[in-house]
């Protein structure tokens, strides 16, 4: 498993116990009422209560951010998912689960195709200056840019 798997399955793996982790810290609230006397004495209720409501979203706010980056893997450059990644782990009171998923994510380099071994963002900038693509107009298979004939059905390139 190479650092962009790791990095997008640690990834998911800490923003979903970042959602677990802020509902959990909603239960003294709502299940432990009977510790509140106790609690109320050491401590005035509201800012107890407040502590938790922020707890609460923080961890539910960077599990979604931490989710969101994850998801972002497939769709955009590792390195700009793994920024999400540890932005949300950071919001959630770094988690450090997701935390390494993401600083693994914007390590992570191409390890097939023609990229093999760029990262993402050289590679990306390689495809930009290689010349667009041509297709037979026969079969429809991709032509390389010096091929006057198809490899395919022998078709001569018109654009030759």
């Amino acid at each position: 498993m190479g650092n962009l798997e790791l990095g997008k399955t640690l990834s998911y793996v800490g923003g979903a116990l970042s959602l677990i982790s802020g509902i959990f810290i909603l239960f003294p609230l709502v299940g432990f009422s009977g510790i509140f006397g106790y609690i109320e004495e050491i401590l005035d209720f509201r800012v107890f209560v407040a502590i938790f409501i922020v707890l609460f979203v923080m961890m539910i706010t960077g599990g979604i951010i931490t989710i969101i980056g994850a998801a972002q893997v497939e769709k955009v450059d590792p390195d700009k998912a793994g920024t999400t990644v540890i932005i949300g782990s950071v919001v959630a009171g770094v988690n450090w689960i997701s935390l390494i998923g993401g600083i693994l994510l914007k390590q992570a380099k191409a390890t097939s195709g023609i990229f093999a071994g760029q990262s993402y963002r050289q590679a990306a900038s390689s495809d930009q200056n290689r010349s667009p693509a041509r297709y037979c107009k026969n079969c429809g298979k991709p032509l390389e840019e010096n091929e006057r004939y198809c490899r395919i059905c022998g078709t001569e390139s018109t654009q030759w």
